[in-house]
Parts: C-alpha cells; sequence; structure tokens
C-alpha cells in the first residue's frame, strides 16, 4: 500500500511538472504567435513596394541610357570618320539610329561599322551607302548607317533620378 501511495504521489509530481512545462510552451507559442502577427504588417508592405516599384519601371518604360549611348557612338565614330548628322527616333521599346558623316576612305568607314557592331546599345547595325566625294580640295568617303536601338534596364537613364 504504501508502495502505491508513493507510486500516485509520484505520478502527480510528475504530472504537476509536464503541467508546467506545457504552460511554458503554450506561454511561449503565445508570444512567438504575437510577433508573426505583428509582423505581418510589414509583410503587407514589402508587398506594396515591390508592388508600387513594378508599376513605376512599366511607367517610365525601358528607354536605353542616352548618356552611354551618345558616348559609345563618339568613340565609335572619332578618330577616322567625322558626324555630320546624327537623328534617333524612339517610342515604346523600338528605336531608330541614323548617322550620316564622312571619312577619308572606304577603310575608314568599314572601322566605324565594326566598332558600332561592338555596342551592346545598337543592333541591325547597316551600312547604307557610301559615295566618294570632294570637298574643299580633300577626297573623302560620304556615308549613312542606320541601327536598331535596344531598349535599356527598366526605367533607362531615369533610373539614376532621385
Amino acid at each position: 500500500m504504501l508502495l502505491f501511495f508513493l507510486l500516485n504521489v509520484f505520478i502527480a509530481f510528475a504530472a504537476q511538472d509536464i503541467n508546467n512545462q506545457a504552460l511554458i510552451i503554450e506561454q511561449q507559442r503565445s508570444l512567438l504567435q504575437e510577433k508573426i502577427n505583428s509582423l505581418q504588417e510589414y509583410a503587407k508592405m514589402q508587398e506594396r513596394v515591390e508592388t508600387v516599384e513594378k508599376m513605376l519601371e512599366e511607367s517610365i518604360g525601358t528607354e536605353p541610357d542616352w548618356n552611354a549611348l551618345l558616348t559609345a557612338l563618339a568613340f565609335a565614330v572619332s578618330p577616322e570618320a567625322q558626324l555630320i548628322t546624327l537623328s534617333v527616333s524612339y517610342e515604346g521599346d523600338k528605336g531608330e539610329l541614323s548617322l550620316q558623316g564622312i571619312a577619308p576612305g572606304h577603310y575608314a568607314v568599314a572601322s566605324v561599322m565594326e566598332r558600332l557592331n561592338t555596342l551592346h546599345e545598337l543592333e541591325n547595325v547597316r551600312f547604307n551607302f557610301s559615295a566618294e566625294t570632294e570637298s574643299q580640295e580633300r577626297l573623302g568617303v560620304q556615308f549613312e548607317i542606320t541601327a536598331a536601338v535596344l531598349p535599356g534596364e527598366a526605367g533607362g537613364s531615369r533610373k539614376e533620378i532621385p
């Protein structure tokens, strides 16, 4: 009987200890749930920020980085050729570039074409015409080259504007 009584006391203490541990675990779970609920607000804010950023990128479009393109063109054309006319049209995400110039010879025009073909802002670089011409008692080759202007990153060169 004493053994039975001691066993019941031991079981009662063990049950009390298990109940205490369960209560502690429930309190910790409750605290974690509160923390999760408070962070849900930030998750919703982040979703709204991402939505607004996407809308902004779509509204700005994908214009090329004009500064980079014009700088690259300057290096591609000089020193062999002289640029006479440069025109660019860009709408949506399609653009066309046309440049006319004069060079000392056909080899110089070929060099300009070769360098323009390496620019990642352009594709489909086409040679339209060349004609030997004489101006101010100098022989030269007048030429026209066209190319498709590729879209830039979303936001284009305006992406840097604060």
